[in-house]
């Protein structure tokens, strides 16, 4: 009877971790999204420059950032905090470690708290069919579709577009095109200490919505969905904290037009450009401490 009732456990987790629907080989693609006019490494501002570009210009601000990381960074190691409201419903605070390579584009996810089923994932472009792996708090690993129904009701992004650099480009092509429709509302709220991001002193904007908005679930989606859909995952106010010496997007804070809140992004104890094992994006990873 033990066994049996371990046989039905396992099955059961293996049919809510599993993709919905026939069983497919999904082919996801890490599609390079529409990108800003990238500075050259010897025409980005200084740390001085970048300070008043966040008080008077963030739309070029977010721009210098995309510059520098395009220059200067290939991938990191850090500790990802995020509470995210989906379905209407606001989800536990979890602590993620992270492991991020952007070519070939690559990353390794391992819950320290607030896992759920999942409690460790990884994508790798070019490697398992597309898929995205999971493994789940049983010790069982699954192939799940990165951009499927699974996926899209786990979080409010898909995993191909992960990292700080794909972040901050998603809030410039949204900032800018608000700006280009003459309602951009901007208020710049100070260089302060974020102890959410490590104590890191940072550059703070805070954008104001005139109507809800939404965000995509992939960048390579043309057209914003209308937040009159989907008025439970709608956002009115966004926070935005720019490290002030490296010059990343590494907190967000998005609030519903009724001010309770929708989600919290926040990086700290970041590495930049570690080597990595040569094994750190292979499925054996998701099992390592």
């Amino acid at each position: 009877m033990v066994r049996l009732l371990l046989l039905l456990f396992v099955i059961a987790v293996c049919l809510v971790v599993a993709p919905v629907g026939r069983p497919t080989v999904q082919t996801a693609t890490v599609t390079p999204p529409p990108v800003p006019t990238i500075l050259t490494c010897d025409a980005l501002p200084s740390n001085e420059q970048f300070a008043i570009l966040a008080r008077t210009d963030p739309v070029a601000m977010m721009q210098a950032s995309l510059s520098r990381y395009s220059c200067q960074i290939r991938g990191y190691t850090c500790t990802m905090q995020k509470q995210e409201r989906l379905g209407g419903k606001l989800g536990p605070d979890e602590v993620i470690r992270i492991a991020f390579r952007d070519d070939p584009f690559a990353v390794l996810m391992k819950w320290e708290r607030g896992a759920g089923l999942a409690t460790a994932t990884l994508f790798a472009r070019g490697d398992n069919n597309g898929n995205l792996k999971v493994r789940s708090f049983i010790g069982l690993n699954t192939d799940t579709d990165p951009t499927g129904r699974m996926a899209r009701q786990s979080s409010r992004f898909s995993i191909t577009d992960f990292g700080i650099y794909r972040g901050t480009l998603r809030s410039h092509r949204v900032w800018s095109a608000s700006r280009d429709r003459g309602e951009l509302k901007v208020t710049f709220a100070g260089t302060k200490v974020v102890p959410a991001c490590g104590n890191r002193l940072c550059h703070v904007i805070v954008r104001t919505c005139n109507n809800p908005e939404l965000d995509n679930f992939r960048l390579d989606e043309p057209d914003l969905r209308k937040a009159t859909d989907y008025p439970l995952e709608s956002l009115g106010k966004v926070t935005l904290m720019y490290d002030a010496e490296t010059w990343l997007q590494v907190g967000t804070e998005i609030l519903r037009p009724d001010g309770s809140l929708l989600a919290t992004y926040y990086f700290r104890d970041i590495v930049l450009n570690p080597k990595f094992d040569p094994q750190q994006f292979h499925p054996s990873a998701l099992s390592k401490k």
